[in-house]
């Protein structure tokens, strides 16, 4: 399915996209001039390593694979294993991996010696179009994501498509989730296009570059989150709250199938306000049903899920949301109402 591989390199907000051969000249160039070391996890050390020899005779770290391994505990080994290798602030890190990996390692390297370069080389779908791109970096606190964190531009985002030849399929369609929320803030054209689209035309090569694109072109002039850029939080307030309870009982979701989830609720709710359209609301909904697992709520994990919202850091008076409303429509809206927020879960959890 993908077989070119692209680079993209941010500086300074800009987005540059080359071919190929342009990138591994420019990372073998800059492997010629830098000390660097390789972040990545206990996957992709198996099965994305081998696919750059270039990598290859560079110290590794490797942690443990999924969301418990982003915590602080992980980012000290990180950073001994950088003191270990005396690295200086002119050296680099290169993380390979998913959002997981792109977030902890951005994170560690944020934070050693006031800030070290980093490279981000995605291996999954959602890192690709959202978590390698942007620089927002962080870990988990407890059961809260995200909850450490900074903003540190990676120095280079570097997409390998054929990556993702080694993903199984809800991998794959974990990270769709991210594509369906930026074709919800691009346009109704965007939106519709995307929904009539099967499985393997929504991962094609050119629309994983064009969602990459048009995240890096969203966030351009707000780094750091304080205007704009909080639209892309569509769906999340829900999301993170889902991973949260879930992670709390030791059953981990998927953060795309929890986006999915996410963008489900909050639509209803926009719905129950009085805000959203109902047309675009009801095929998104169908949508959603169709292509994304369903994640079981009792009333425990709903309250559980509820409770986990009132940390959100986005928060003021009330609870913050970014609600679909209509494509090309998302709004931000403090919400105080705990009612309205429960029914919106309750009338998934019905579904």
């Amino acid at each position: 399915m993908f077989s070119k591989t692209f680079f993209s390199f941010l500086y300074s907000m800009d987005f540059i996209l080359l071919q190929n051969e342009k990138a591994i000249t420019w990372l073998e160039k800059m492997l010629k001039v830098r000390k660097a070391v390789v972040i990545c996890d206990s996957n992709t050390a198996i099965h994305c390593l081998s696919k750059l020899p270039q990598l290859a005779t560079l110290p590794l770290f490797t942690s443990a694979s999924g969301e418990e391994s982003k915590s602080m505990r992980t980012v000290e080994g990180i950073i001994a294993f950088f003191l270990e290798h005396r690295l200086s602030r002119n050296d680099v890190v290169i993380n390979l991996g998913g959002g997981v990996v792109c977030d902890l390692a951005g994170f560690a390297a944020s934070i050693y010696k006031r800030g070290i370069s980093f490279i981000n080389i995605p291996t999954s779908l959602l890192a690709m179009v959202d978590a390698a791109i942007g620089g927002k970096t962080a870990v988990n606190f407890g059961s809260l994501r995200n909850m450490i964190g900074t903003f540190a531009l990676p120095k280079a985002v570097l997409i390998f498509p054929e990556m993702l030849d080694s993903l199984p399929e809800p991998e794959i369609r974990s990270g769709t989730a991210e594509m369906l929320k930026h074709a919800i803030l691009e346009s109704e054209i965007a939106f519709d296009a995307f929904i009539q689209m099967p499985l393997h035309e929504i991962c094609s090569e050119a629309n994983i570059l064009q969602s990459a694109q048009f995240k890096q072109a969203f966030i351009a002039g707000d780094l750091r989150d304080e205007g704009k850029r909080q639209l892309l939080n569509a769906g999340h307030t829900i999301a993170h709250a889902l991973e949260a309870a879930f992670l709390e009982i030791n059953n981990p979701i998927a953060h795309g199938f929890a986006v999915a989830a996410g963008l489900w609720i909050e639509a209803e709710l926009g719905l129950h306000l009085g805000l959203a359209n109902r047309t675009f609301v009801r095929k998104l909904q169908a949508f959603i049903i169709k292509h994304y697992p369903k994640i079981d709520l009792s009333d425990e994990e709903i309250a559980a899920s509820l409770q986990s919202m009132y940390a959100d850091k986005k928060n003021t008076s009330g609870i913050v949301f970014c609600l679909p409303l209509d494509a090309g429509k998302v709004e931000r809206i403090s919400i105080s109402d705990e009612s309205a927020i429960d029914r919106a879960l309750k009338n998934y959890a019905h579904a």
